[in-house]
């Protein structure tokens, strides 16, 4: 009787370490990451010609209280606060909402972050926002490959 509870429980106990990955994913709660790649920064001006930036890298903290802060490196660093939420299917992205920071003087907008299929490294960022005085930030970026 004890031999079959053994074989049963290290049978069990196999079988939830093959579970897929993406079953470990859907439970983030929080998370911080950094990645490098390339990307750009566009920040336009009403009457004023668009200007671009080269994007280096990233800094995302996640906070399990659903705040988020994202950092952008350029030539210089600029940081975005916000909140975030995770959708029911995290290939649909990790939706963004900027409510404050540097970029842009406190302004405010919407953007997704895409985690590669690990579920802890980044893949992709994209938001946009707008302050006040009509500025609009762009940030696309496309984190390198790990070899």
């Amino acid at each position: 009787m004890k031999a079959k509870l053994l074989t049963g429980f290290i049978l069990l106990v196999a079988l939830l370490g093959w579970l897929p990955a993406t079953a470990a994913i859907q439970k983030l709660t929080s998370l911080t990451a950094t990645a490098k790649g390339q990307g750009t920064i566009t920040v336009t001006n009403p009457g004023v010609e668009e200007r671009k930036r080269p994007l280096h890298s990233v800094v995302v903290t996640l906070r399990e209280n659903g705040e988020a802060e994202i950092v952008v490196i350029t030539d210089m660093q600029l940081m975005a606060q916000g909140r975030w939420t995770k959708p029911s299917d995290l290939s649909q992205g990790i939706n963004l909402k900027i409510t404050g920071g540097t970029v842009a003087n406190n302004a405010k907008g919407t953007g997704k972050l895409f985690l590669k299929p690990d579920g802890k490294t980044i893949d992709k960022l994209n938001f946009e926002v707008k302050s006040q005085a009509r500025s609009k930030v762009t940030v696309e970026f496309v984190a390198e490959n790990a070899n």
